[in-house]
């Protein structure tokens, strides 16, 4: 359980003010005192996996599709743990990857996989 929760609240954090998810937190009932602290450093500091890259490479046209992206209505950003169960359905004119997964629950999820430059 505590891993799921930390797996939302680090989502959550990148589009939440934090102050909302403190609250929420402290309002839990049946978590212990530990448990609550950890998810609010989990909010305050991350959870330390890096959900999102700022890659100061990336293209022009990754730029644009992730801009794309964010205009459509709903969408939010993803953990990355879920990338690994992508596929790749297009390619952008710079190689990049177009990726997409459904959860269980049926949420698309949609992913851009920059080519790593050498």
């Amino acid at each position: 359980m505590e891993e799921l929760l930390t797996a939302v609240y680090c989502v959550r954090r990148q589009s939440e003010p934090h102050g909302k998810l403190l609250t929420e937190v402290e309002q839990f009932l049946l978590f212990n005192g530990d448990l609550k602290d950890r998810l609010k450093q989990t909010i305050t500091d991350g959870c330390g996996c890096a959900t999102t890259a700022d890659v100061p490479s990336i293209s022009c046209e990754s730029q644009q599709a992730i801009a794309l992206l964010h205009q459509v209505p709903g969408m939010t950003r993803t953990h990355h743990r879920d990338f690994k169960s992508s596929q790749p359905i297009a390619r952008l004119r710079d190689g990049s990857a177009v990726r997409v997964w459904k959860n269980m629950v049926g949420v698309d999820h949609v992913f851009i996989a920059t080519t790593p430059t050498t």
